[in-house]
């Protein structure tokens, strides 16, 4: 049986890309800010004071003093309310962006969890790599190659690519190759008579014109090695 490396992938929902405590309101936070609030109160109150008390009474004329009482205290009754009514909204609204933030991703999270039904899938990939001591690694390699029909290959090529085949509008991999493994196929190739033109700093082109003949060849010379000849069981 041919057999590889085999590497298993889980998808399930990650955890968040950011830091959902960034932010939170804390109580070192918020006290000052509530106490800012309260401070707030006192120019409201003073600014309430002077104009209930420069407001004029029923027959009496209106004095510099009381129309200067009344315009600061205008002035502060103001500038208290604009500034509480500032800080009083600071502090729901740092409450209410958290944990509208942590509700939305709770929503993001859920929905990718009813998505899978609540399962996680788990896939495993096998890959299978050439062995130049196992004839079937090497018959599934040379059927790679017809399958694949590239006009020329290479050492690097192998080695970065392995070998595909391509189904449609898909390409799906059939085989890796070690270094040592791709210079190995490739002078077996070609001494089988699969590549014409091989030599140094040359690729040479693939020339698959019967397959048979030259798989069958490339087996001969693979059964040769007494190593590949015990790998496999062979029958007489």
């Amino acid at each position: 049986m041919l057999s590889g490396r085999t590497t298993t992938s889980i998808s399930a929902p990650s955890a968040a890309p950011v830091d959902l405590n960034a932010g939170k309101p804390t109580f070192g936070e918020l006290a000052p800010l509530f106490g800012l609030a309260l401070l707030a109160l006192l120019p409201i109150a003073i600014g309430g004071a002077l104009l209930n008390w420069a407001w004029p009474r029923t027959g009496q004329e209106l004095g510099g003093w009381q129309v200067l009482g009344m315009l600061l205290g205008g002035l502060l009754a103001f500038a208290g309310g604009s500034f509480f009514r500032s800080l009083s909204g600071t502090v729901p609204t740092a409450v209410r962006d958290y944990y509208a933030r942590i509700n939305d991703w709770h929503y993001a999270q859920l929905e990718k969890y009813q998505e899978s039904d609540g399962q996680i899938t788990a896939v495993q990939v096998s890959e299978w790599e050439y062995s130049p001591l196992d004839p079937r690694k090497v018959a599934f390699a040379l059927l790679a190659v017809y399958l694949g029909n590239p006009r020329s290959l290479s050492i690097e090529t192998l080695t970065r690519q392995g070998l595909w085949v391509r189904i449609g509008q898909r390409s799906i991999p059939l085989i890796k190759f070690t270094q040592d493994g791709a210079s190995a196929f490739l002078n077996l190739l070609a001494a089988s008579g699969g590549i014409t033109g091989r030599g140094p700093r040359t690729a040479g082109e693939i020339t698959f014109h019967d397959f048979r003949s030259i798989a069958l060849k490339a087996l001969q010379t693979t059964l040769q090695d007494p190593r590949a000849l015990a790998s496999v069981e062979t029958q007489e």
